[in-house]
C-alpha cells in the first residue's frame, strides 16, 4: 500500500487489529472488551473526572490530576483553576487512539495514545468474570514508552520535531509508539498452549499475577526521579497542545487563517465540496473523492486538535467527535506577495491505515 491510499482511507475500526486473545472461552472476552474499553474512553471524554473514579481507585485517578498540575506550575503556581484538569483529560481521550494487548485470560492491557500532545496512557485491565474495570494506570510522556523507560523525556511532542511535514508526522508518531507498546509488552503475550483455553484455575491465577507485574518491563516506572521527569514532560506536552489551539483561537496573526477555515467549514456543511476543492486545488485526487463521499453530512461536527505554523505554510488539524482514527488537515501557504494566506489543500489521515502501511513496509524489507 502506498502512503497515498494510508492518506485516503477513512477508519472503520479501532486500532486494535493486533490484539491476540480468544472469541470465546476466556472470561476476558475481546468483543466484550473492546465494548467497554470504547464505552470508558466516551464517558471519559464527556465527563473525565466522574469517570475515571467509576473505572479505577481513586489513588490511580490521582495521577491525571498529577499530571495536570505538573504542566500548569509554571503559569498556576498555586493550584490549578477549577475545570482545567476535566477539560485536559476529555480532550485527551476524545482525541486518542488505542490499542489492546491481551496478557491472560483475566487481563489486558490497553494503550491510549494521544499524538498531538504525544501522552500515552498506559491501562491493565482485569474482569472478575461479570464485570471489566481498570486495575491499574499509569501516564507516560511518548518518549518514556518509545525509550523503554531511558531518559531523557522530550517535553515537545515527536510530531513537531525534526523535518517531516507534520502533516504524516502526526501518524507517524501514533505509529511509532503503538509498535513500542507491542514491543515493550511482548513478553507478557500468552503462549500458544495458554491461548489454548485449557487452563486450570492455579494456571489462570499465574498469569493473572503476571499481568499485575506489567510495570517490571518499564523499570524506571519505579524509579521516583525518573517518574517526576516523564510526568513533567507529559503535563508541558499536554499544556503546549493546549497553548497552540489557544493562539490559533484568539491571535490576531492567524485571524486570515482562522476566518477562512470558518467559511471553508460553513461551505462545506452547505455542500458547496466543489467551492471549496476548485479553490484548494493541491488535494490529491483520490482524497477529493473520499472527503466527498466519507465525510459528507459530517462538517457539523468537526473541531480543531492542533495547529502549527512556520514561513512555508500553517497547518490546521481537525477532527470529527465520531472517531479519532482519522484527521484532517487543512494547509494553507502564503501568495506569491505573501500578503494572504490560502487554503491549498485538504487532507484526510487514517492512523489505522498508515500503520498497516508501514506494517506492510517492514515485512517487504525483510
Amino acid at each position: 500500500m502506498k502512503l497515498a491510499s494510508a492518506l485516503s482511507l477513512v477508519g472503520l475500526l479501532a486500532m486494535v487489529g493486533c490484539a491476540t486473545g480468544r472469541d470465546a472461552g476466556w472470561p476476558m472476552n475481546p468483543r466484550a472488551l473492546v465494548g467497554a474499553v470504547e464505552q470508558f474512553r466516551d464517558l471519559a471524554g464527556k465527563d473525565a473526572m466522574g469517570t475515571l473514579p467509576r473505572f479505577m481507585d481513586a489513588e490511580i485517578a490521582e495521577t491525571f490530576d498529577e499530571v495536570t498540575a505538573c504542566g500548569w506550575v509554571e503559569s498556576h503556581p498555586f493550584g490549578l483553576p477549577k475545570g482545567l484538569s476535566k477539560r485536559v483529560w476529555e480532550f485527551f481521550f476524545n482525541t486518542s487512539v488505542y490499542d489492546v494487548q491481551y496478557t491472560g485470560p483475566q487481563n489486558a492491557l490497553v494503550a491510549f495514545y494521544n499524538p498531538w500532545s504525544d501522552v500515552v496512557v498506559i491501562t491493565m485491565w482485569h474482569t472478575d468474570g461479570e464485570w471489566m474495570f481498570i486495575s491499574d494506570a499509569e501516564v507516560l510522556a511518548g518518549d518514556f514508552l518509545r525509550k523503554a523507560g531511558r531518559p531523557p523525556y522530550a517535553g515537545v511532542p515527536l510530531w513537531r520535531r525534526g523535518d517531516q511535514l507534520p502533516l504524516t508526522a502526526v501518524a507517524d508518531a501514533a505509529n511509532r509508539t503503538i509498535r513500542a507498546f507491542h514491543n515493550v509488552f511482548s513478553p507478557m503475550l500468552p503462549t500458544v498452549t495458554e491461548k489454548s483455553g485449557n487452563l486450570s484455575a492455579a494456571e489462570i491465577e499465574a498469569l493473572s499475577k503476571k499481568a499485575s507485574d506489567w510495570r517490571s518491563l518499564l523499570p524506571n516506572l519505579k524509579v521516583q526521579k525518573f517518574m517526576d521527569a516523564n510526568h513533567l514532560a507529559a503535563g508541558l506536552m499536554l499544556n503546549r497542545n493546549f497553548a497552540s489551539i489557544d493562539t490559533f483561537l484568539k491571535s490576531d496573526q492567524f485571524a486570515s487563517v482562522r476566518d477562512e477555515c470558518v467559511s471553508t467549514l460553513d461551505r462545506l456543511r452547505d455542500g458547496q465540496i466543489e467551492k471549496v476543492l476548485a479553490a484548494a486545488d493541491e488535494t490529491p485526487a483520490h482524497t477529493q473523492k473520499v472527503l466527498a463521499e466519507e465525510m459528507s453530512g459530517k462538517w457539523n461536527r468537526v473541531s480543531i486538535v492542533s495547529f502549527a505554523d512556520s514561513k512555508a505554510y500553517r497547518l490546521v488539524f481537525l477532527q470529527t467527535d465520531q472517531t479519532a482514527d482519522y484527521y484532517l488537515c487543512f494547509t494553507f501557504r502564503p501568495d506569491a506577495a505573501k500578503k494572504q494566506w490560502r487554503l491549498r489543500r485538504i487532507d484526510l489521515i487514517n492512523h489505522k491505515a498508515y500503520y498497516l502501511d508501514k506494517t506492510r513496509e517492514k515485512e517487504g524489507a525483510k
